[in-house]
């Protein structure tokens, strides 16, 4: 069975953005590299993947934060499984965020244009109380979200907030479920994905003014056949970047031996306060 194709599953890796907020994620470490280089002049070359580098740092960095939250933004939408923009609460429905990143609802002074599928660097606070912040709308069917929830799911593929009952939850799961209210929000380019008929060449970017020297590439591939659900696998790959400079990553789109099929890619890490999940999307 395929996912869905309206909506985005949660990555794993961006369930760690919130684990200590939402408790909801057991994400596991993934197989490939965990070593981080040094901080050095330009982009390491880790064994295992062809790849190239360009040191010459980009016209625009940006200082990075301490205790921002880098992530992707992802539009919600009615019924989303990993998205929902509104739940079914004692036969009312109630709006929430515009988006969200990873697994918590944005709330805040938008700015113009669409955000969605882009990273983002967000200055706020996660707070506790999403029904807070929710505006109640017209009366929802008893059946609201029931053809959804009857197809075959996978954990990763839900809300926190709404579990396996698609576009459903109540009031005491609303209360203690965690959102971000920012006061400042703005998109940043860490990279893009280009791919050719058997490969997807990943360039990423640090744009930021200080080394990131812990960061892994993580490749999510999904597991396909055998007459069940498709399973997530894991190819990682560590990666040091200094201010400015792009490196270069190649992945087969498929590996047919183990039945795998490329999904998208994760790129994350930290430094010093700050967390950054940031997933790259492949061009569909």
């Amino acid at each position: 069975m395929h996912a869905p194709s309206h909506f985005r599953p949660q990555h794993p890796f961006l369930c760690a953005l919130a684990l200590f907020l939402l408790g909801a994620c057991n994400p596991t470490s993934p197989p490939g590299p965990s070593n981080s280089a040094a901080p050095q002049a330009g982009p390491t070359a880790t064994e295992g993947a062809p790849m190239s580098s360009s040191q010459a740092p980009q016209d625009t960095l940006v200082a990075l934060p301490p205790n921002a939250i880098v992530g992707t933004a992802t539009r919600n939408q009615p019924k989303g499984l990993a998205n929902p923009s509104e739940y079914c609460v004692d036969g009312r429905l109630y709006q929430g965020a515009t988006y969200r990143l990873g697994a918590l609802n944005l709330f805040g002074p938008l700015p113009p244009g669409d955000l969605d599928g882009q990273a983002i660097v967000v200055h706020g606070h996660i707070k506790t109380g999403l029904w807070s912040k929710l505006a109640p709308g017209e009366p929802c069917a008893e059946d609201y979200g029931a053809a959804e929830s009857m197809m075959q799911l996978r954990s990763d593929w839900m809300a926190p907030e709404t579990g396996f009952q698609v576009g459903r939850s109540t009031q005491e799961i609303l209360e203690r479920t965690a959102y971000i209210a920012f006061e400042t929000l703005y998109p940043l380019d860490f990279g893009s994905i280009s791919a050719d008929a058997t490969e997807a060449k990943v360039t990423v970017r640090n744009p930021f003014t200080v080394p990131l020297t812990s960061l892994q590439l993580v490749a999510h591939y999904e597991r396909m056949g055998h007459g069940g659900k498709p399973m997530p696998e894991h190819r990682a790959l560590a990666l040091s970047l200094a201010p400015g400079a792009t490196q270069d990553v190649v992945f087969p789109l498929e590996i047919p031996e183990e039945h795998l099929i490329l999904h998208d890619f994760l790129l994350h890490g930290d430094h010093e306060s700050v967390t950054i999940a940031v997933t790259l999307h492949l061009p569909r």
